[in-house]
């Protein structure tokens, strides 16, 4: 039996603060692999650290990418319009991971609709966080058109977001860094696990309590 609450999961949100936050992504954002995601997904313990002044909105949806090929691409699940109605005042947008199968990889593409993707967000003033997608550590899968690729992710696709961020007035936020060689706080060698969802949501506290003046 096919879960639609997985393929089209409705938005979960997380305090009832006056400054919104929408969470966008995959099933990495959305919490995949951790049992009880409404407590320990990253946008969950992100709520926690930030406090009662935000409110947090998951958006994250599994096997999705910024690349607009269906039947993966993220606008094709309706997304965008929820997000608009939401009206964040920050997006923390994290795609990369499935974009880096090779059925799905194009550099260009790849950048021109992460771009469409950021300025969809932007229409509504929302400040754009980029986040870096996390490593990968799945060598011991056949290599294969459907497998996530992490030197793409390490090298063409952090340089691609980056490029973008500079371009159009992003912040970044580098989740790759703090998880090399942390195979311990991965579920599944993809996923983050309770602890590695605690791990993210740290590191976008962080950045986000380092830059809350600007917005």
């Amino acid at each position: 039996m096919i879960d639609l609450d997985v393929i089209f999961p409705r938005p979960m949100t997380f305090g009832e603060g006056d400054i919104k936050i929408a969470c966008v992504g995959d099933s990495i954002t959305y919490g995949m692999c951790i049992d009880d995601r409404a407590h320990h997904s990253y946008p969950a313990v992100l709520s926690r650290f930030l406090g009662s002044s935000y409110s947090i909105k998951n958006f994250g949806v599994s096997n999705r990418c910024a690349t607009r090929q269906y039947p993966f691409g993220y606008f094709l699940t309706g997304f965008e319009w929820k997000i608009k109605k939401y009206r964040p005042d920050i997006a923390l947008v994290m795609f990369g991971s499935n974009d880096s199968k090779l059925l799905i990889w194009n550099k260009d593409r790849f950048r021109e609709d992460y771009i469409k993707l950021i300025n969809k967000i932007k229409k509504k003033n929302a400040r754009i966080f980029i986040l870096l997608p996390i490593p990968a550590y799945n060598d011991d899968e056949p290599p294969g058109k459907y497998r996530i690729n992490n030197e793409l992710i390490a090298a063409d696709i952090r340089d691609v977001l980056i490029g973008v961020a500079k371009e159009h007035g992003a912040k970044i936020i580098d989740l790759y860094t703090p998880l090399i060689d942390r195979r311990e706080l991965y579920a599944d060698g993809i996923h983050p696990n309770e602890a590695g969802a605690a791990v993210i949501a740290e590191v976008i506290y962080n950045k986000i309590r380092e830059v809350k003046n600007d917005f």
